[in-house]
């Protein structure tokens, strides 16, 4: 990255698209990107920029809003321009007007229950045609018609633990697993247990990270953005917005007014925010390792008992 301001680096990526840049502010909040609102002769917008590596993220963003915004029910930003100039990766989009990070009451739910039913797949594919992200870790999204719970445990579950397994901490996934249990284990326990609580599920498009901080209200309207879509079970999604936080209390109410959550909800809640804390884990460490191995060693368990 060169030595100019991060004003002049703006400046150079809006006039490549026929923009003059007036005014810039830097929003907080983002701990992978810098991110700002710009104001031009043309209107507001709003850019993601990193390092030059980091087009690929950007290029899955975009591909992951384009499809959020071809489902509609939820508002989300639309993506204009994805690039590279000098060393500046970057993506630009369209600002969500009087964004509140206040989900609002039941509005969110019943929002997020017309979109998973809007983006229901006809056909039984699961994963998605690009590469996304979950913050900074790649996704598997590798499309195949396998049932869900074996896709689920393969390229989510499995993918997760063998990335940890890869990283520079290597000592990571020893702090992870029970003494004696390895990543084929926690494979075959995840599968078997969504072979009882998932059977038939239908792929819906997903948001793939939607906790708290990358949802809102922009013009009274329920809203997301930084996605990381696939397709897979839609109550992936509700279970994220109960994972950290954020949401209406009342939200699995109101989305159950409009898609029925299933019986099992429940105890799929468990397994698929699995995926996240073992996220957190890679990317922050400290105490998602234990509650990381706190959840598995129950999943394992309960795997064992329906065995029985």
């Amino acid at each position: 990255m060169d030595h100019d301001t991060p004003e002049k680096r703006l400046a150079k990526i809006l006039h490549a698209h026929g923009l003059t840049l007036n005014e810039v502010k830097a929003c907080g909040g983002g701990c992978i990107s810098g991110g700002y609102i710009v104001t031009t002769t043309e209107g507001e917008y709003f850019i993601k920029t990193n390092s030059s590596s980091f087009l690929r993220n950007f290029e899955a963003e975009k591909a992951s809003l384009e499809a959020l915004a071809s489902v509609g029910a939820m508002v989300c930003p639309s993506p204009l321009y994805c690039g590279v100039l000098d060393d500046d990766a970057y993506l630009l989009m369209t600002v969500l007007p009087h964004l509140s990070s206040a989900c609002g009451k039941g509005e969110f739910g019943a929002k997020l229950a017309e979109f998973h039913i809007r983006g229901e797949r006809s056909e039984r594919i699961f994963g998605f045609p690009t590469q996304t992200f979950c913050g900074a870790t790649p996704l598997d999204n590798t499309e195949t018609d396998d049932p869900w719970p074996r896709w689920f445990a393969k390229h989510r579950i499995g993918d997760i633990l063998q990335q940890i397994e890869k990283g520079t901490d290597k000592f990571l996934l020893e702090r992870i697993l029970p003494n004696g249990v390895c990543i084929a284990d926690i494979e075959k326990a995840v599968e078997a247990l969504l072979n009882i609580y998932a059977p038939d599920v239908r792929p819906s498009l997903l948001h793939g990270d939607l906790w708290g901080g990358n949802a809102g209200i922009s013009n009274r309207r329920p809203c997301f953005f930084d996605p990381g879509c696939y397709y897979g079970d839609a109550e992936v999604d509700v279970a994220t917005t109960q994972l950290f936080g954020g949401f209406p209390s009342n939200l699995l109410t109101e989305y159950s007014k409009v898609r029925k959550l299933s019986p099992n909800y429940e105890e799929k809640e468990a397994l698929y925010n699995l995926y996240h804390i073992l996220n957190h884990a890679l990317m922050f460490g400290g105490g998602y390792c234990s509650e990381a191995r706190a959840m598995i060693k129950k999943i394992l368990e309960k795997a064992r008992m329906q065995h029985k």
